[in-house]
Order: C-alpha cells, then sequence, then structure tokens
C-alpha cells in the first residue's frame, strides 16, 4: 500500500511511503551476519515515483517482524497486505510519528 508524501525535508525527493508485509526465510543476514528470524516483516520505504521510474535511497525506512511462523502461508501474507491490516500497523507501528521524525508529510488517508 502506498502513501503519497507531500513534503520530504530530507532532500531526497519521495513522494510516496510504501508500506507492504513480505515472508522471510529467516536465517544469516550478509549484511551485519546476525541471525534473521523466519516470518512476516512490516517493510517501509520511502520512494520516488517519476513517470515509469521508481528509486528509494538505500537504508532508508525500516522492517520488523510482526510474526514469526515456521513456514509460508499465502493465504495469510495476502491478508496481511489487506489495506485494513496495513492501516492497523500504521496504529500500532506509530508510522505517523516515524514518517514526521524523518522528515516526511504524509497524507494517510484518515
Amino acid at each position: 500500500m502506498k502513501f503519497k508524501i507531500t513534503n520530504d525535508s530530507t532532500g531526497n525527493g519521495s513522494n510516496a511511503l510504501k508500506v507492504e508485509v513480505s515472508y522471510t526465510k529467516g536465517g544469516m543476514s550478509f549484511y551485519d551476519y546476525k541471525e534473521v528470524k523466519r516470518g512476516y516483516y512490516l517493510h517501509v520505504q520511502p520512494e520516488k515515483h517519476d513517470g515509469m521510474w521508481v528509486s528509494f535511497v538505500g537504508f532508508s525506512g525500516f522492517k520488523t517482524l510482526i510474526e514469526e511462523t515456521k513456514r509460508l502461508n499465502s493465504k495469510k501474507l495476502q491478508d496481511f497486505n489487506s489495506e485494513n491490516f496495513i492501516r492497523e500497523m500504521v496504529e500500532k507501528f506509530h508510522l505517523k510519528q516515524w514518517a514526521r521524525n524523518e522528515g516526511y508529510d504524509v497524507v494517510w488517508g484518515d
């Protein structure tokens, strides 16, 4: 789900905030050599949409584990990416406050 960014004071020119849930198999992270748990993760990523092109700045945004699991359930992943669930996650993880602190003015569509 994407939310419109009306003002980006970070200087990156982002005009959308992508919020989605994905499944990760887990294992070792080759970035920091820490263990990554298997489960469903919430990803938040500022993006810049310019015509057909979409770009983003690496390491901007974040991801957090929302449910640990032993295997992928496609139906559950589809439910996690529903508009209602994403809006619940916006409230639960205080994404409005995070966006303000990061320098983004976001239209949440409340």
